[in-house]
């Protein structure tokens, strides 16, 4: 797929891929749900084409895949809705021109999968389990949140730095 333009401005179908411990919400969500929500929110205002990949009764700017209608509390091992979350957005990756995945870099694995490129993006302090994933796609395109966010494996270096956004009105 190639972005499309309109009035001579350059609209890129971006899907957000969220945790799913709960919905994509402004208000009443997780952190890394709200981040979603407000990267919908931002994107949509540029002009960009954003889909979210979450929770049934997210609530996200753009389009919303619900591709699970409980939470991952509602597992006996709540990984198991991550990775059908994860897996729904791979399914559709022709759709888009980036997925951007906040998945605990568990898409690592699957990029080579992927029929658009991906940005992970990994809202935790890095443990061996992420240095192990991003070991093995080395190429990936890893954004940090953090300066000092992946300071502990410094042969590993994030592709970018992109703070948390916040909303300072809320």
């Amino acid at each position: 797929p190639s972005p499309t333009s309109h009035n001579n401005r350059l609209n890129m179908r971006i899907a957000l891929i969220s945790t799913v411990d709960g919905p994509v919400r402004e208000i009443g969500s997780g952190a890394i749900q709200g981040l979603v929500w407000l990267l919908s929110r931002e994107l949509t205002r540029l002009g960009q084409d954003v889909t979210v990949f979450g929770l049934a009764g997210s609530e996200p700017c753009g389009e919303l895949v619900a591709t699970l209608a409980e939470t991952a509390h509602s597992f006996n091992d709540w990984q198991i809705a991550e990775w059908i979350n994860l897996c729904r957005a791979l399914e559709q990756s022709e759709r888009f021109d980036v997925l951007h995945s906040h998945g605990y870099l568990w898409g690592l694995p699957l990029e080579p999968l992927a029929r658009a490129p991906m940005v992970h993006t990994l809202h935790l302090w890095p443990h061996r389990d992420e240095k192990y994933l991003w070991s093995m796609m080395p190429d990936a395109c890893v954004t940090a949140i953090s300066n000092c966010q992946w300071s502990k494996y410094p042969h590993l270096k994030p592709t970018a730095v992109v703070h948390n956004g916040v909303d300072v009105s809320h």
